[in-house]
């Protein structure tokens, strides 16, 4: 295989470290950790988040606008 080839499979399969950093919270998938940073764009930004914008995102219903929030706002040290 051509070294230029190889490089662009790598490079189309290699997932988004955003949404990867996303899938820790449980309950979100590589598709909703997708939405989230198609909606919000960094993650800070989804952390900083309120629950009705959460909510705003497709497949973000309330029970899961609460889990993104509670983890990014833990008291306890990771």
């Amino acid at each position: 295989q051509k070294t230029e080839h190889t490089s662009v499979l790598v490079r189309r399969q290699a997932p988004d470290r955003r949404i990867a950093s996303l899938m820790a919270i449980p309950g979100i998938s590589k598709k909703l950790g997708a939405n989230l940073i198609d909606k919000f764009g960094c993650l800070t930004d989804v952390a900083n988040a309120d629950l009705s914008s959460l909510c705003e995102v497709p497949l973000i219903g309330l029970s899961r606008a609460k889990m993104i929030r509670r983890f990014f706002h833990k008291k306890e040290p990771i």
